[in-house]
């Protein structure tokens, strides 16, 4: 009996000293919570909870909610390098000038840049539509080159066009030196900019649709076949994912501008300046989960290293590649009708 009562007491204030200790963290959490939100719970259901910029890793961030407004933003009238994310605005006024069914002869010049494969060939035979479908899901430099030499008779007549159209889309913010976006001269964006790029890009039929594409197979005149897969891993891991445009240089770092579908119509993200792949990824995650009010996207199992686009030579995106590891604005986008609800789903392999 002895034993027992010595034991009942000693748990009982092993119990004891427990509950005191719990009662500490509880309030130190409290504390920590008031004196600095950003180690604060998240709280369950609102859409407008902005993570603290430590959380975001990226040079410069942005989520605009299908109304139109800013709900959270880092840096987002900062000026940054754009890498491939400038493609969008190529697709756009290549469009502008030439027909998707043309047929464009590859010069010299336009396979000069360093470049994701693959590689395209002189004198090779590709569609318009195909060249955007390389320069949209792949990043190939070298497309994006021909597309200008064929819609303008030069890429630096080309660029003139494009700060034009930057322009009249309403980023201010935003100047470009080439069709690619490898480093060259002055050019530079913002995450803001680019979702303003990316709603009008939107407005596009055949721009849509190849963003959205996971897959697909090119054509040439020559008869050569060219698979190609979307460098935008999110189309695997999300249904509501409508297409986005991935970036990397080495100056740049990764950078990615996405547009989710939720019921209340569409979200737009933008991420510069971010060190890997993988952290590109989470950020964007975040913002999506911050923009939709549900639980952010799960995370994303990459298949391996030289499947995720990262860096490559002279940065470019591709294959090759690996990873190393608030003032509210209106904002001019599109596409606010209802839509049926869809779960978000990971899919493990792709």
């Amino acid at each position: 009996m002895d034993n027992q009562a010595s034991d009942h007491n000693a748990e009982s204030a092993s119990a004891h000293r427990y509950v005191k200790v719990l009662s500490y963290f509880a309030l130190g959490a409290v504390l920590t919570a008031i004196v600095n939100p950003a180690y604060a719970l998240p709280i369950k259901g609102a859409a407008h909870t902005s993570p603290s910029h430590q959380f975001i890793r990226a040079k410069a961030a942005i989520v605009i909610d299908p109304n139109g407004s800013v709900i959270y933003a880092k840096n987002q009238d900062v000026r940054l390098p754009p890498a491939s994310t400038t493609k969008l605005l190529t697709a756009m006024v290549a469009l502008d000038r030439v027909p998707p069914e043309l047929k464009v002869r590859i010069n010299r010049s336009a396979i000069m840049p360093h470049s994701a494969p693959p590689r395209l060939r002189v004198n090779e035979e590709l569609t318009v539509s195909d060249l955007l479908h390389l320069a949209l899901m792949k990043s190939v430099n070298s497309a994006a080159v021909a597309l200008a030499e064929e819609a303008a008779g030069s890429e630096k007549e080309f660029v003139e066009l494009m700060n034009q159209k930057a322009l009249a889309i309403g980023a201010v913010n935003s100047k470009f030196a080439n069709a690619s976006g490898l480093p060259e001269g002055v050019q530079h964006t913002t995450v803001y900019d680019l979702t303003l790029i990316l709603s009008e890009a939107l407005k596009y039929p055949m721009i849509k649709e190849i963003l959205g594409k996971k897959e697909y197979l090119v054509v040439t005149g020559g008869g050569r076949s060219i698979r190609i897969r979307n460098t935008d891993r999110l189309l695997w891991a999300t249904d509501n994912m409508i297409g986005g445009k991935t970036g990397y240089t080495r100056n740049a770092q990764h950078c990615f501008v996405g547009a989710f579908q939720c019921d209340e119509g569409t979200i737009f993200t933008a991420v510069l300046g971010t060190r890997s792949r993988n952290r590109m990824w989470k950020s964007t995650e975040m913002l999506h989960g911050i923009g939709s009010g549900l639980q952010p996207i799960p995370s994303i199992e990459l298949v391996n290293a030289n499947d995720s686009g990262a860096s490559i030579v002279s940065g470019s995106e591709g294959k090759n590649s690996s990873v190393r590891d608030k003032k509210s604005r209106r904002v001019r986008h599109t596409s606010k009708q209802k839509h049926k609800k869809t779960a978000i789903r990971l899919v493990r392999k792709y």
